[in-house]
């Protein structure tokens, strides 16, 4: 049995879409938590409408992505959380595929599918898919494949993971440090096949939001705790592609800035590069 976490915000236009694509799942054994975070819209208006058993809604204070998955989480029924946001898609094969590589690998704790972006009309822009099924190490891959996985595509056995969750106080790149924490715990089992759908275009997108620098993940990274070469290499090729963003005028030259200084002693070591 799987719990499906989705968290929503002001999503009027998207969460119906999203949520009918995992009510029409091949794999059937789920149940379906939607946390409503205090949406201004008609968010909830839409989610109580659909008249599925299978959907649970939980209404709270709006408090940030990571309180809504975090509650979801607690409030889960089963052992098995797969993550969906409420803008993004499962392809009807989704949990059907990680059902099936749970059963032949006992071992699995944290596994994610490959991904496509791709805009709401359908119109693909790329996928994001590893070359073979198996076991790696989520900082290795990492370093091949940029954002390997995302928050959509992922599920994990939270059993394994006590006291594990996303961090409140992060308002900005919150799913990768999450990403990173389970990562560090235990390998990630990568599925081939894209079976969920990244939409870039939906509205009221985090990702093009403005962010408090101290609010962010890669402001916060905490160097003391890396633990191995692999490790390294990859918050250092994190911290300088951050701090790079601004050629692609994605935060402003102050903020590169401010990163760069802050972890310039971790850069400048020439034995994590």
């Amino acid at each position: 049995m799987f719990s499906v976490v989705v968290p929503l915000y002001n999503k009027e236009e998207s969460i119906k879409r999203t949520l009918e694509s995992v009510l029409e799942q091949k794999y059937q054994n789920f149940e379906l938590i939607v946390v409503n975070d205090g949406s201004t819209d008609g968010s909830a208006e839409v989610v109580n409408g659909m008249q599925d058993e299978r959907i649970r809604l939980i209404n709270k204070v709006n408090g940030g992505v990571s309180s809504a998955r975090n509650l979801g989480i607690k409030e889960a029924k089963y052992d098995w959380i797969a993550l969906l946001d409420g803008d993004d898609l499962w392809a009807e094969n989704h949990l059907y595929n990680m059902h099936k590589a749970i059963v032949h690998n006992p071992e699995i704790q944290f596994l994610g599918a490959g991904y496509n972006v791709a805009k709401k009309d359908g119109t693909l822009l790329h996928t994001v898919q590893a070359e073979k099924e198996g076991l790696v190490n989520f900082f290795e891959i990492s370093l091949k494949i940029r954002f390997v996985v995302n928050s959509s595509c992922v599920a994990f056995n939270k059993v394994k993971y006590p006291g594990v969750y996303f961090d409140e106080n992060l308002t900005a790149g919150e799913d990768l440090n999450f990403l990173e924490k389970l990562g560090k715990s235990s390998p990630l089992y990568l599925i081939p096949e894209a079976t969920s759908f990244y939409l870039d275009d939906t509205e009221n997108k985090a990702v093009y939001s403005t962010h408090s620098l101290d609010k962010t993940h890669v402001y916060n990274i905490n160097t003391e705790d890396i633990r191995d070469a692999r490790e390294k290499k990859y918050y250092n090729n994190l911290i300088l592609h951050s701090s790079l963003q601004v050629l692609e005028g994605s935060q402003s030259a102050k903020n590169a800035w401010k990163i760069y200084q802050k972890h310039n002693r971790f850069i400048g070591d020439k034995r994590f590069l």
